[in-house]
């Protein structure tokens, strides 16, 4: 008798300058409200408010941390699977509410009454559909119903709406799950793009694009906490770009990003980038150096320096990087974003038209 199931595969010349050197030709940066260019607003976040509030009142150990399962109730067994990472809190949230405390003081924001933008794309995820007798098999690609391009067609649908691809058929990406690789599978638009790293060498990573079985691009990556080679997959302006971790000697792992034939911490003399996105055919990221992040648009710095600027919840970033809220771009040219210094968290507005030229 065969049983089938799910097998998730998977689960974006420049020097630092210095914030005097960072106008690029406009006004220096400057965090003053009445500045028509870079708006830098303090909030009364802090490091415990956000601690606090993302974590369980009563907080239930790891599965992995308990030697014994009966040792936890139903209900408390129920949490912990839940809970394990705090996974389903939403920081950002925090970010909002604080955002609404400000407007109710009048604070003004220059994107209030904007709408957002898409300043980057998300590629789908595809997953390993395996056949198990004796032993188990992948014998197809599946991919979530409500993500898939409107041309495949999808068969045998799990209560979890992941859905068997009946066409197109990937068979190349089938050859690579099934020859002892850890792989990962991206799609946009009709291409798929496959990240594949042997089990015995968890460093060693090559990227295939379609069925062209020569790689476009290898590397030596750190994965991530979840076994993951790379962090981000996006799509900027028609073309992929994939975010990850570089393999360090020594110090503090730094993420870096390839896109268009090149990564940009090489391309641009930075110790790391992640954030890809775009706009008005321009590209921006959020840039790395002395242990600093900043904006960087359009071929320079546009922000002033931050501990860190908060784009999403770090894997294996700094331990105070407890909140994420997404970077965000409106049409009237402001990009908002949040970014903590010295303790003390600011939601900052840049406008990017000043930087196009």
């Amino acid at each position: 008798m065969k049983r089938y199931f799910s097998l998730l595969i998977i689960g974006p010349l420049l020097m630092a300058c210095s914030s005097d050197q960072v106008d690029g030709g406009n006004d220096e940066i400057s965090d003053d409200q009445e500045s028509q260019v870079y708006h830098e607003i303090e909030m009364r976040l802090t490091d415990e408010l956000i601690e606090e509030a993302i974590t369980p009142p009563e907080f239930i150990p790891p599965i992995e941390q308990v030697a014994d399962l009966s040792e936890l109730t139903p209900d408390e067994l129920e949490v912990a699977l839940e809970d394990m990472f705090i996974e389903g809190i939403d920081s950002s949230e925090l970010v909002v509410d604080e955002l609404s405390r400000l407007r109710d003081q009048n604070v003004n924001f220059w994107h209030d009454g904007q709408q957002k933008i898409e300043s980057r794309l998300a590629m789908f995820a595809l997953g390993g559909r395996l056949e198990c007798e004796a032993t188990c098999s992948i014998i197809g690609l599946e991919v979530e119903k409500d993500k898939a391009p409107a041309d495949f067609i999808l068969d045998d649908c799990y209560s979890d709406d992941w859905c068997l691809i009946t066409e197109p058929a990937f068979p190349f990406q089938l050859d690579l799950m099934n020859d002892e690789n850890h792989v990962q599978l991206y799609g946009f638009g009709e291409d798929i793009y496959s990240i594949a790293r042997p089990e015995d060498n968890i460093y060693s990573v090559s990227f295939f694009k379609n069925e062209d079985e020569t790689a476009f691009f290898s590397r030596e990556i750190v994965p991530t906490y979840k076994k993951m080679s790379v962090e981000e997959a996006v799509v900027v302006l028609n073309s992929p770009a994939f975010t990850f971790y570089d393999v360090a000697e020594e110090g503090p792992l730094h993420r870096n990003i390839w896109y268009n034939g090149e990564t940009l911490n090489e391309a641009h003399s930075i110790e790391g980038s992640s954030h890809l996105f775009s706009y008005e055919d321009k590209l921006g990221f959020v840039a790395e150096n002395d242990g600093n992040d900043f904006i960087y648009f359009n071929g320079q710095q546009v922000s002033e320096d931050f501990e860190v600027i908060q784009t999403h919840e770090r894997e294996m970033g700094p331990s105070s990087d407890l909140l994420n809220y997404p970077l965000e771009v409106y049409e009237n040219g402001i990009l908002v974003f949040v970014g903590q210094r010295e303790g003390v968290y600011y939601v900052v507005e840049v406008d990017l038209d000043e930087y196009l030229e």
